[in-house]
């Protein structure tokens, strides 16, 4: 969908640009128009649910229509000429863009483990640290030490936690177990 998408968007833009040139706009002001108009109208997608990726686009070949042209322009090339290369790139990128974003919200959307239950039995095994709550400040240098530790042996003890989550003994532990997608387990008390 993205180059297709792009060559739409761009296709468009394009088309805007040539329908005001034919009605005496100045090239170089209608294809700023046109970048401006998608740029408008893809962050208003951006808005509506399913229309995410096309707004994204939108938005990509504006900034790269204006982008394109003025780059051209400076390299002694026709603004337009410019400004339609940049607008397919730029869609390109725009979409691309929107992908990324999408695949990382899903990596940060999938639990590590279950969620820590206060109302569970005092252990729990596979607790997603992401359930439970830092209560002190971490020192850097006891991360990385921490870090290094359960990268070479994996994790190792239990968390120690009130019954609100709140870690009494493990926070650096919690932490490091947070960056490298960890469960833990858990003992209240």
């Amino acid at each position: 969908t993205g180059i297709g998408a792009s060559l739409i968007v761009a296709g468009g833009s394009m088309m805007a640009s040539n329908i005001m040139s034919a009605a005496g706009v100045e090239g170089k002001t209608a294809s700023i128009i046109s970048s401006g108009l998608n740029i408008t109208a893809g962050t208003a997608l951006m808005f509506i649910p399913g229309t995410q990726a096309l707004g994204a686009s939108m938005i990509g070949s504006g900034i790269g229509g204006i982008a394109g042209g003025y780059i051209s322009q400076a390299l002694g090339y026709s603004f337009t000429t410019g400004a339609a290369i940049g607008s397919f790139a730029g869609a390109i990128i725009g979409g691309q863009v929107h992908k990324g974003i999408q695949a990382s919200a899903a990596l940060k959307a999938q639990p590590i483990g279950t969620p820590f239950n206060p109302n569970g039995t005092l252990t729990q095994i596979g607790v997603d640290p992401n359930t439970l709550t830092i209560s002190r400040t971490l020192n850097p240098a006891k991360l990385s030490a921490v870090r290094t530790t359960i990268n070479k042996s994996g994790m190792y003890g239990t968390i120690r936690v009130m019954q609100n989550g709140y870690i009494i003994d493990g926070n650096h532990r919690v932490a490091v177990a947070r960056l490298l997608g960890i469960a833990v387990d858990v003992v209240i008390g």
